[in-house]
């Protein structure tokens, strides 16, 4: 079954980048949650907004284009890895001590 007209048409800028600030804050939201269920600790509002910034700054550019999946799959681990780290720097502070990254690891 083919599709009655050609898919010949991109998305607009505009829904581009709609369409990009929501994958980011979808992808925020999860990681912040996970993060704070993982770590038993709030994560701050303001590394949530700049973790948000980030994604969406990555996310526009890439809008729009079909990719494979191991680019995709390379980018998702990529884009969480980095929002783990902002959050475990905004939980900690990144000046925390050697001791209290070596109790963290202990509790965990």
């Amino acid at each position: 079954m083919s599709a009655p007209y050609p898919r010949s048409t991109r998305a607009g800028r505009g829904l581009r980048i709609l369409r990009a600030a929501v994958f980011a804050a979808v992808c925020v939201v999860l990681a912040g949650a996970g993060h704070s269920l993982a770590s038993c600790d709030a994560v701050p509002l303001w590394t949530l907004g700049a973790g948000f910034l980030a994604a969406v700054a990555v996310a526009v550019p890439l809008a729009g284009r079909t990719r494979p999946l191991p680019v995709i799959t390379a980018l998702l681990a990529g884009g969480q890895t980095a929002l783990h780290t902002l959050f475990g720097l905004g939980q900690h502070g990144a000046g925390a001590s050697d001791a209290s990254l070596v109790a963290q690891a202990a509790r965990l």
